[in-house]
């Protein structure tokens, strides 16, 4: 019973199940929602230092960090672009903030997939003495995290709140 599969049908069905779910209709505010678990459970591992996450939950998040957060401010990028293309007369500070945004999605996309690569070779190899290392990577990263999306969010309620 431990011979080795050509495939998984586990992950077969949670992709099958995931694509379902990447096909319905949500909102950045949701998806938002969704990163804030993020960071609750990278905080959670952070706080279980020097105890190693296990290896279902780091694949699941590696895979968020990586590919999942990534593509989610690529569209949002992309959607702030275009609300700023259609809208005449918007104020210059909201180009401006549209910008900052651009450039932290671009520091916090090489901080994730450091903080990726740095969550594995903590698994793999279990040097108990990087902890404190890991700890500082995980919480600069999920603070800087919250304290962006706080940033974001206030900038599409102005872009919302723009009169027509």
């Amino acid at each position: 019973m431990d011979r080795k599969l050509p495939y998984s049908p586990l992950k077969q069905a949670m992709s099958a199940q995931l694509g379902v779910e990447a096909d319905s209709e949500t909102s950045f505010q949701a998806e938002h929602t969704l990163i804030v678990g993020v960071c609750d459970r990278l905080e959670a591992i952070a706080d279980a230092l020097p105890e190693a996450p296990s290896h279902e939950s780091l694949s699941e998040l590696n895979a968020l960090l990586r590919f999942g957060i990534p593509a989610h401010c690529r569209h949002e990028e992309q959607a702030l672009k275009s609300a700023l293309e259609s809208e005449e007369g918007t104020p210059g500070w909201l180009h401006h903030a549209a910008a900052l945004i651009t450039a932290e999605h671009l520091d916090n996309e090489i901080i994730m997939l450091e903080l990726a690569e740095a969550l594995e070779d903590y698994r793999d190899r279990g040097e108990k003495a990087r902890a404190n290392a890991l700890g500082y990577l995980i919480r600069h990263f999920f603070t800087q995290m919250r304290r962006h999306m706080a940033w974001e969010e206030k900038v599409i309620e102005e872009l919302r709140a723009k009169p027509e």
